[in-house]
């Protein structure tokens, strides 16, 4: 049996499902199971490996690159508007804000994003 309980909207719910052996046998075959004794390795660029095959970062640089500066405000309205979702906009932001290029500046308002390139600073 499979109990379900929570709620929909402001409504509780509760759903019990029962199932026979034969029910089991039957969602056992849709489901398959991988039972490796080792886990499965899965392999994501790290790095500057990820910085180069991500073709948001390249324009978050170069729109910080040719603005010279912007608040973190207009900063991330432009990312919003680049990658079409907010959450990508903020870890772009967070990205930039580490980057070596990048320096960060605390103002009365807001965060000022400053590109300084290759230069040492």
């Amino acid at each position: 049996m499979i109990r379900i309980r929570g709620t929909v909207g402001g409504y509780p719910v509760a759903l019990d499902i029962e199932l026979d052996a034969q029910d089991w046998t039957q969602l056992g075959g849709l489901v398959s199971l991988q039972t490796s004794s080792e886990p499965e390795k899965v392999s994501r660029p790290v790095g500057p490996e990820k910085t180069r095959a991500d073709p948001f970062w390249q324009l978050a640089q170069q729109i910080l690159q040719q603005a010279g500066t912007l608040a973190g405000p207009a900063l991330l309205v432009q990312l919003e508007t680049l990658t079409g979702n907010t959450q990508a906009a903020k870890q772009l932001m967070v990205r930039l804000r580490h980057s070596n290029e990048v320096v960060v500046e605390r103002s009365s308002d807001a965060l000022l994003y400053r590109w300084q390139g290759s230069e040492d600073k």
